[in-house]
This record gives structure tokens, C-alpha cells and sequence, in this order.
């Protein structure tokens, strides 16, 4: 099922999905500014094979994986696709991005990470 996500997060009933279209909309911001200041093509997308996995976001830079983001209300399990892309498509970083919580840690090379982290650390 394709996604669409609002300018306005806001007019995003539930919660769980207003957090990733938030997290959409920070992608966005950093893909935009980075081909403003700097000239690079970057983009942002969903990665998914259909009835397989998914991840929430890729985001490229020059053409080439850079990290892949899982928008999740809680830390308490890792998204598997993220793994899974992760070692297929030889995504450099993997982050697991939570609005609940403040934990900062790494397994198996995706870390999991709290939003306001996150975001702050977007150039």
C-alpha cells in the first residue's frame, strides 16, 4: 500500500503515523538543504519488497545508500528489515528512531535512538 505523507503532521490522527510523517518531514528538510548548500543529489524513500519487508526511509547521497530510519513510538524490538536491507544493500547506518523513551544504544549495527536526538544531529 503506497504512503503519502502531510506537510502538516499535525492532521495526522494517529499517533504512530504522525510520528513517522514527522520524521518524513525532517528526511525531506535534509535531503532539500543538502542539494541547496552543497549541489549533491541526496533523496529520501521507503525501501520495501512487497509482502516481504520494509523499512521506513532510505536515504541516499550521490546515488549510494547512506542510512535507512524505522520510525517507532517505543525502543522495545528492532524492525528485522532493518537488518535485512542493511546486509543486502550494504547500507552504511541504521537507525531505529523512537518518539517514547531515552535510550541511546547499538545492536547488530542499527542503532536505536530517541527522536530529539536524532533531529538535533540532522545537519
Amino acid at each position: 500500500m503506497p504512503k503519502a505523507y502531510l506537510w502538516d503532521s499535525s492532521l495526522v490522527n494517529d499517533r504512530g503515523a504522525r510520528f513517522e510523517n514527522l520524521v518524513a518531514l525532517h528526511l525531506l528538510t535534509l535531503c532539500t538543504g543538502s542539494k541547496i548548500r552543497k549541489g549533491t543529489r541526496s533523496s529520501c524513500a521507503t525501501c520495501a519488497i512487497p509482502r516481504a519487508a520494509e523499512v521506513d526511509f532510505l536515504v541516499t547521497w550521490e546515488g549510494k545508500p547512506w542510512f535507512a530510519v524505522e520510525a517507532k513510538l517505543s525502543d522495545r524490538d528492532f524492525q528485522p528489515s532493518l537488518a535485512y536491507f542493511r546486509a543486502r544493500l550494504g547500507i552504511p547506518f541504521c537507525y531505529q528512531v523512537v518518539l517514547d523513551g531515552t535510550a541511546d544504544y547499538l545492536r547488530d549495527g542499527i542503532r536505536c535512538v530517541p527522536a530529539a536526538r536524532f533531529f538535533a544531529a540532522l545537519p
